[in-house]
Protein backbone atom coordinates (compact mmCIF):
# COMPACT_ATOMS: atom_id res chain seq x y z
CA UNK A 1 0.00 0.00 0.00
CA UNK A 2 0.81 3.26 -0.63
CA UNK A 3 2.01 6.13 2.10
CA UNK A 4 -1.30 7.51 0.86
CA UNK A 5 -3.26 4.73 1.57
CA UNK A 6 -2.02 4.47 5.11
CA UNK A 7 -3.11 7.87 5.26
CA UNK A 8 -6.54 7.07 4.44
CA UNK A 9 -7.29 3.79 6.26
CA UNK A 10 -5.75 5.81 9.30
CA UNK A 11 -8.54 8.65 8.81
CA UNK A 12 -11.32 6.19 8.34
CA UNK A 13 -10.37 3.88 11.12
CA UNK A 14 -9.43 7.07 13.63
CA UNK A 15 -13.12 7.99 12.56
CA UNK A 16 -14.75 4.99 13.22
CA UNK A 17 -13.02 4.46 16.71
CA UNK A 18 -14.03 7.87 17.86
CA UNK A 19 -16.13 5.88 20.31
CA UNK A 20 -17.93 2.62 20.42
CA UNK A 21 -20.80 3.04 18.47
CA UNK A 22 -19.70 1.46 15.28
CA UNK A 23 -20.16 -2.39 17.22
CA UNK A 24 -23.79 -1.77 18.26
CA UNK A 25 -25.34 -5.38 20.62
CA UNK A 26 -26.88 -7.69 18.68
CA UNK A 27 -30.12 -8.48 21.16
CA UNK A 28 -30.41 -11.85 20.22
CA UNK A 29 -27.02 -12.56 22.07
CA UNK A 30 -28.24 -11.33 25.26
CA UNK A 31 -31.51 -12.92 25.49
CA UNK A 32 -33.24 -10.39 23.31
CA UNK A 33 -32.84 -7.66 26.23
CA UNK A 34 -32.53 -4.30 23.81
CA UNK A 35 -31.06 -1.76 25.33
CA UNK A 36 -31.48 0.45 22.22
CA UNK A 37 -35.22 0.67 23.11
CA UNK A 38 -36.97 2.31 25.91
CA UNK A 39 -38.98 0.12 28.22
CA UNK A 40 -42.86 0.48 27.19
CA UNK A 41 -43.68 0.90 30.95
CA UNK A 42 -41.04 3.64 31.31
CA UNK A 43 -41.84 6.82 33.57
CA UNK A 44 -43.46 9.51 31.06
CA UNK A 45 -42.52 12.35 33.03
CA UNK A 46 -39.96 13.62 35.90
CA UNK A 47 -41.02 12.31 39.16
CA UNK A 48 -40.00 14.35 41.65
CA UNK A 49 -36.25 16.35 41.57
CA UNK A 50 -34.62 13.26 40.50
CA UNK A 51 -35.28 9.53 39.80
CA UNK A 52 -33.09 6.85 41.66
CA UNK A 53 -32.42 4.07 39.23
CA UNK A 54 -30.87 0.78 40.88
CA UNK A 55 -30.63 -3.01 39.59
CA UNK A 56 -30.33 -5.90 41.34
CA UNK A 57 -29.13 -9.51 39.43
CA UNK A 58 -29.73 -12.80 41.59
CA UNK A 59 -27.07 -14.81 40.43
CA UNK A 60 -26.49 -18.72 42.00
CA UNK A 61 -24.54 -17.27 43.56
CA UNK A 62 -26.79 -14.25 45.35
CA UNK A 63 -29.10 -17.04 45.77
CA UNK A 64 -27.60 -19.09 48.10
CA UNK A 65 -27.49 -15.44 50.19
CA UNK A 66 -30.73 -14.66 48.94
CA UNK A 67 -31.80 -13.39 53.25
CA UNK A 68 -28.37 -11.37 53.76
CA UNK A 69 -29.19 -9.76 50.01
CA UNK A 70 -32.82 -8.90 50.91
CA UNK A 71 -31.63 -7.15 54.40
CA UNK A 72 -28.63 -5.06 52.21
CA UNK A 73 -31.48 -4.12 49.48
CA UNK A 74 -33.99 -3.34 52.77
CA UNK A 75 -31.72 -1.20 54.35
CA UNK A 76 -30.85 0.18 51.06
CA UNK A 77 -34.85 1.49 50.19
CA UNK A 78 -35.17 2.42 54.07
CA UNK A 79 -31.85 4.89 53.54
CA UNK A 80 -33.49 5.69 50.02
CA UNK A 81 -37.14 6.73 51.79
CA UNK A 82 -35.87 8.74 54.50
CA UNK A 83 -33.01 10.71 53.26
CA UNK A 84 -35.24 11.41 49.26
CA UNK A 85 -38.29 10.69 50.06
CA UNK A 86 -39.83 13.10 47.56
CA UNK A 87 -37.91 11.32 44.39
CA UNK A 88 -38.66 8.45 42.13
CA UNK A 89 -37.32 5.70 42.11
CA UNK A 90 -37.20 2.86 39.04
CA UNK A 91 -36.05 -0.25 39.88
CA UNK A 92 -34.87 -3.93 37.88
CA UNK A 93 -34.67 -6.95 39.60
CA UNK A 94 -33.09 -9.91 36.71
CA UNK A 95 -32.21 -13.38 37.00
CA UNK A 96 -28.58 -14.04 36.12
CA UNK A 97 -26.94 -17.40 35.01
CA UNK A 98 -23.45 -16.83 35.72
CA UNK A 99 -21.87 -14.12 37.95
CA UNK A 100 -19.42 -12.48 36.18
CA UNK A 101 -21.44 -11.40 33.31
CA UNK A 102 -23.22 -9.49 35.86
CA UNK A 103 -21.25 -6.25 34.96
CA UNK A 104 -22.26 -6.28 31.17
CA UNK A 105 -26.18 -6.81 32.08
CA UNK A 106 -26.00 -4.20 34.06
CA UNK A 107 -24.41 -2.17 31.68
CA UNK A 108 -27.51 -2.40 29.21
CA UNK A 109 -29.87 -1.86 32.01
CA UNK A 110 -28.22 1.22 32.68
CA UNK A 111 -28.11 2.67 29.30
CA UNK A 112 -32.09 1.78 28.49
CA UNK A 113 -33.31 3.11 32.00
CA UNK A 114 -31.19 6.72 31.09
CA UNK A 115 -33.27 5.65 27.74
CA UNK A 116 -37.13 5.83 29.33
CA UNK A 117 -36.46 7.44 32.38
CA UNK A 118 -37.21 10.94 31.87
CA UNK A 119 -35.60 14.15 34.28
CA UNK A 120 -32.41 13.95 36.37
CA UNK A 121 -31.22 10.29 37.23
CA UNK A 122 -29.32 8.91 39.59
CA UNK A 123 -27.79 5.09 39.74
CA UNK A 124 -26.98 3.13 42.61
CA UNK A 125 -25.83 0.12 44.04
CA UNK A 126 -27.93 -1.33 46.57
CA UNK A 127 -25.24 -1.67 48.86
CA UNK A 128 -25.10 1.95 48.98
CA UNK A 129 -26.27 3.92 51.93
CA UNK A 130 -27.89 6.97 51.24
CA UNK A 131 -26.81 8.92 53.97
CA UNK A 132 -27.19 13.03 53.53
CA UNK A 133 -28.91 14.72 51.24
CA UNK A 134 -27.44 16.56 48.23
CA UNK A 135 -28.12 18.23 44.82
CA UNK A 136 -25.64 16.91 41.54
CA UNK A 137 -27.70 18.30 39.70
CA UNK A 138 -27.86 21.90 40.27
CA UNK A 139 -23.65 21.63 38.69
CA UNK A 140 -23.99 21.69 34.62
CA UNK A 141 -23.15 18.57 33.14
CA UNK A 142 -24.63 15.58 30.82
CA UNK A 143 -22.58 12.56 33.06
CA UNK A 144 -21.45 13.22 36.74
CA UNK A 145 -18.90 10.41 37.91
CA UNK A 146 -17.62 9.54 41.03
CA UNK A 147 -13.58 8.66 40.75
CA UNK A 148 -12.12 5.95 42.40
CA UNK A 149 -10.50 5.90 45.99
CA UNK A 150 -7.50 3.72 44.67
CA UNK A 151 -7.22 5.81 41.63
CA UNK A 152 -6.07 3.28 38.97
CA UNK A 153 -5.37 4.82 36.17
CA UNK A 154 -7.51 2.45 33.89
CA UNK A 155 -9.89 2.27 36.28
CA UNK A 156 -10.43 5.79 37.48
CA UNK A 157 -14.12 5.52 38.29
CA UNK A 158 -16.78 3.85 40.91
CA UNK A 159 -20.13 2.79 39.28
CA UNK A 160 -21.68 2.80 42.70
CA UNK A 161 -22.80 6.09 42.29
CA UNK A 162 -23.27 8.03 39.01
CA UNK A 163 -25.63 10.92 37.97
CA UNK A 164 -26.78 11.29 34.45
CA UNK A 165 -29.15 14.34 33.34
CA UNK A 166 -32.11 13.68 30.61
CA UNK A 167 -30.13 14.80 27.32
CA UNK A 168 -28.47 13.27 24.23
CA UNK A 169 -25.18 13.21 25.17
CA UNK A 170 -25.86 11.54 28.58
CA UNK A 171 -27.97 8.51 26.71
CA UNK A 172 -24.80 8.23 24.16
CA UNK A 173 -22.13 8.14 26.92
CA UNK A 174 -24.24 5.34 28.61
CA UNK A 175 -24.53 3.50 25.28
CA UNK A 176 -20.89 3.84 24.65
CA UNK A 177 -20.02 2.94 27.95
CA UNK A 178 -22.24 -0.26 27.72
CA UNK A 179 -20.77 -1.21 23.96
CA UNK A 180 -17.21 -1.51 25.19
CA UNK A 181 -18.43 -2.97 28.05
CA UNK A 182 -20.13 -5.82 26.28
CA UNK A 183 -17.68 -6.02 23.45
CA UNK A 184 -14.65 -7.48 24.95
CA UNK A 185 -12.76 -10.45 23.85
CA UNK A 186 -14.04 -13.36 24.64
CA UNK A 187 -10.95 -14.96 27.15
CA UNK A 188 -11.69 -11.48 29.34
CA UNK A 189 -12.85 -11.66 32.84
CA UNK A 190 -16.06 -9.39 33.10
CA UNK A 191 -15.99 -8.72 36.64
CA UNK A 192 -14.30 -5.02 35.93
CA UNK A 193 -15.60 -4.51 32.44
CA UNK A 194 -17.78 -2.04 33.50
CA UNK A 195 -15.17 -0.13 34.98
CA UNK A 196 -13.75 -0.09 31.70
CA UNK A 197 -16.24 0.89 29.67
CA UNK A 198 -17.25 4.14 31.60
CA UNK A 199 -13.13 4.62 31.52
CA UNK A 200 -13.53 3.94 27.67
CA UNK A 201 -16.59 5.78 27.19
CA UNK A 202 -14.87 8.72 28.98
CA UNK A 203 -11.53 9.05 26.85
CA UNK A 204 -13.63 8.48 23.50
CA UNK A 205 -16.06 11.35 24.97
CA UNK A 206 -14.31 13.87 27.24
CA UNK A 207 -14.04 16.38 24.34
CA UNK A 208 -18.08 16.11 23.12
CA UNK A 209 -19.76 14.76 26.41
CA UNK A 210 -19.95 17.51 29.40
CA UNK A 211 -18.86 15.00 32.00
CA UNK A 212 -18.51 16.03 35.95
CA UNK A 213 -15.70 14.18 38.00
CA UNK A 214 -17.62 14.42 41.59
CA UNK A 215 -15.34 13.01 44.58
CA UNK A 216 -15.72 9.25 46.19
CA UNK A 217 -14.98 11.21 49.78
CA UNK A 218 -18.17 12.82 49.59
CA UNK A 219 -20.20 11.06 46.79
CA UNK A 220 -18.92 7.56 46.76
CA UNK A 221 -17.22 7.31 50.12
CA UNK A 222 -16.18 3.46 51.10
CA UNK A 223 -15.04 3.36 54.81
CA UNK A 224 -12.77 0.70 56.16
CA UNK A 225 -14.28 0.49 59.47
CA UNK A 226 -17.37 1.92 60.83
CA UNK A 227 -17.20 6.04 61.30
CA UNK A 228 -20.41 8.45 61.25
CA UNK A 229 -20.01 10.50 58.05
CA UNK A 230 -21.10 13.47 56.37
CA UNK A 231 -20.90 11.61 53.01
CA UNK A 232 -23.74 11.94 50.96
CA UNK A 233 -23.33 8.56 49.64
CA UNK A 234 -21.69 5.13 51.79
CA UNK A 235 -20.71 2.51 49.49
CA UNK A 236 -20.54 -0.08 51.54
CA UNK A 237 -18.34 -2.77 49.01
CA UNK A 238 -17.48 -6.29 49.83
CA UNK A 239 -16.87 -7.19 53.88
CA UNK A 240 -18.70 -3.70 54.61
CA UNK A 241 -21.97 -4.82 54.32
CA UNK A 242 -22.17 -6.28 57.62
CA UNK A 243 -21.43 -2.51 58.65
CA UNK A 244 -24.77 -1.06 56.98
CA UNK A 245 -27.04 -1.25 60.19
CA UNK A 246 -24.47 1.45 61.69
CA UNK A 247 -25.19 3.74 58.94
CA UNK A 248 -28.88 3.04 58.83
CA UNK A 249 -29.84 3.00 61.98
CA UNK A 250 -28.77 6.74 62.75
CA UNK A 251 -31.08 7.82 59.76
CA UNK A 252 -33.78 6.08 61.41
CA UNK A 253 -33.75 7.69 64.72
CA UNK A 254 -37.18 8.90 66.06
CA UNK A 255 -39.29 6.16 63.71
CA UNK A 256 -37.96 3.13 64.98
CA UNK A 257 -41.75 2.40 66.06
CA UNK A 258 -42.45 2.20 62.29
CA UNK A 259 -39.55 0.68 60.81
CA UNK A 260 -37.51 -2.44 61.52
CA UNK A 261 -34.92 -3.31 59.81
CA UNK A 262 -34.80 -7.28 59.43
CA UNK A 263 -31.70 -8.83 61.86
Amino acid sequence: MTPADIEQHSAEAKHRLRDASYKRLDPAKFGGFDAYQADPHSAPKTIGPMTFAWAFAWTPQAEQQRKAWESIIYGFKVSLSLVYPDCGVAFSELQVGEGRQVPLILSQVYAKMRRGIRGPMVIVEADVVCNRRCDPFENDFDVGLTDCQDKWPMMPFNAGVIFAKDTPNAQRFFDAAMEYTCNIPQNYDPWYAYQFGLSHAYLALKDEVNIKIFPYEEYNYTPTVYAPTDAYFVHLKGQRKAMQRDYVLPLIEGQRGRLVLPA
